[in-house]
């Protein structure tokens, strides 16, 4: 952590900024200061999705530029298996979340299952799908 404020998003949450043009700036001009960070996991997932146009992939390309991505470590792989173990979540979510804990960082995701997950050290910030308004949009 670097004294902003620190935020890991996961690949749902992503999509959702990504799916309606302005509301990541929406997000970003009501939270200044937030460095967003993504697991390297995340980066995969939204490069091998495989039906992605110019657009779609450029889009993609500028979010990972702004954004830190973090690498697979020893520690994150032994939170990834300790969450794994305790709350019986999906791989790819349990690493993205042992990423989130071993930032101190809260994880933004649009997954509702996943933003009721349970671990120590674990904050999650449930972000909706956007709405057609981004002023409707849930607040962090």
């Amino acid at each position: 952590m670097n004294g902003l404020i620190d935020l890991v998003a996961d690949t749902c949450a992503v999509i959702g900024w990504l799916k309606r043009p302005g509301s990541m700036a929406y997000f970003m001009d009501r939270h200044p200061g937030c460095v967003l960070h993504v697991s390297v996991l995340t980066r995969i997932e939204l490069l091998a999705y495989g039906e992605l146009d110019s657009v779609e992939e450029a889009a993609i390309g500028r979010f990972l530029g702004d954004a830190d991505v973090v690498s697979l470590n020893a520690e994150v792989e032994r939170l990834a298996i300790a969450l794994r173990r305790a709350t019986r979540r999906k791989l790819p979510d349990a690493i993205v979340a042992a990423t989130a804990v071993w930032l101190g960082a809260p994880l933004a995701t649009a997954d509702k299952k996943l933003s009721k997950t349970v671990f120590q050290g674990l904050r999650t910030i449930y972000v909706p799908m956007p709405s057609a308004d981004p002023s409707q949009e849930s607040a962090l």
